[in-house]
């Protein structure tokens, strides 16, 4: 029976509430500091959720769905469908996603200023665990946590992902 998977941009978010008591010590809350408040480019969310089904589809199979989210200059360096779908069938049994960070705010954060990206490009610092066949995931071992640079591009006003790093974008 063949699978089928709706991607959709609605995001719910089921909470299951157990009741319970805990002992509650009280802390000193510090306000924050407008140096720190950040405004987030909403153009970011937009591949926030592309990245987000993208690392989703591959942890639940439907690779030729995460090779239909590549731009086509993505596509070209995957060589040709068979070998991304062959590979990431090899690489990704299992993914987890630990966090996927505008690559601006996660330089900013370490000290770094650096302006936003252009508006029909954006870059992303994701972090993942992996499993694959055996012990691997690709070229690490399986479930390591992995720091990949991502860039988006936007074309025709659809995000689509255009390159991978191990190293941060340019």
């Amino acid at each position: 029976m063949p699978q089928t998977i709706e991607v959709t941009r609605e995001v719910i978010q089921t909470v299951k509430v157990i009741q319970t008591s805990v002992p509650v010590t009280p802390t000193q809350t510090t306000p924050i500091s407008p140096d720190l408040q950040i405004d987030i480019d909403p153009g970011y969310f937009d591949g926030l959720i592309v990245l987000t089904q993208y690392y989703t589809l591959l942890g639940h199979g439907f690779y030729e769905e995460a090779f239909n989210l590549l731009s086509t200059n993505s596509r070209s360096y995957s060589s040709a469908k068979d070998n991304f779908l062959s590979l990431a069938k090899i690489s990704f049994r299992k993914v987890e996603i630990v966090s996927i960070v505008p690559y601006y705010l996660d330089i900013r954060a370490g000290g770094v200023p650096k302006n936003p990206d252009p508006i029909d490009k954006k870059r992303y610092t994701v972090k993942i665990k992996a499993w694959g066949v055996g012990d691997m995931s690709g070229s690490v071992p399986s479930g390591v946590l992995q720091t990949l640079y991502v860039g988006l591009i936007q074309t025709d006003g659809v995000w689509k992902i255009d390159t991978f790093a191990t190293a941060p974008l340019p």
